[in-house]
């Protein structure tokens, strides 16, 4: 069988290493055997780290789900994956202007940091919130904000006024 050969950089080292693998390894085994040879990547604790398709536009990129193979991601020889921590601070305004920093994970997708945002806030409806970057001035370049998306609550108010009207199903026991 073949053998995939990608280099390895250690975020927060300097450490860059090109390890083979097998295209059927699954991305958590890669990270134990990451942290078996490479010894700057043995701080802290391994549940918080993964690994991470970086693109050449940095808006862009991918982090590897623990669960899939690496052939699942076409790599292909000579491709560089970072392995770095998966948790960081983010600052959020709220509504009412004030501002709140939370730990979340950079490998989930928005919607997925939505609940998490919302549950740790405490807000039930995280359906009807969404994230927007702020571009106005270097402070609130760092800090996304919680936005009501008032369609959703719209349509739920009209939901809510057609089913006072009609009598459905949803009533009867």
């Amino acid at each position: 069988m073949a053998t995939l050969s990608l280099k390895i950089s250690v975020v927060g080292s300097n450490a860059v290493k090109t390890m083979q693998f097998s295209p059927s390894t699954i991305v958590y085994d890669a990270c134990k055997i990451i942290r078996e040879r490479v010894p700057e990547a043995n701080h802290g604790n391994p549940s918080e780290f993964g690994l991470f398709l970086a693109d050449e536009d940095l808006k862009k990129g991918v982090w590897l789900e623990s669960g899939c193979t690496l052939e699942y991601y076409l790599l292909r020889n000579g491709d560089l994956l970072e392995y770095k921590k998966k948790h960081r601070m983010l600052r959020v305004r709220m509504l009412d202007e004030t501002v709140k920093t939370l730990q979340v994970d950079d490998s989930h997708t928005v919607s997925q940091l939505m609940i998490t945002i919302c549950s740790k806030i405490g807000i039930m409806n995280h359906e009807e919130y969404s994230l927007v970057r702020d571009l106005s001035d270097d402070e609130k370049q760092k800090t996304l904000t919680l936005k009501r998306d008032r369609s959703i609550a719209k349509d739920q108010k009209k939901l809510d006024e057609m089913k006072r009207k009609l009598h459905t199903d949803d009533e009867c026991k």
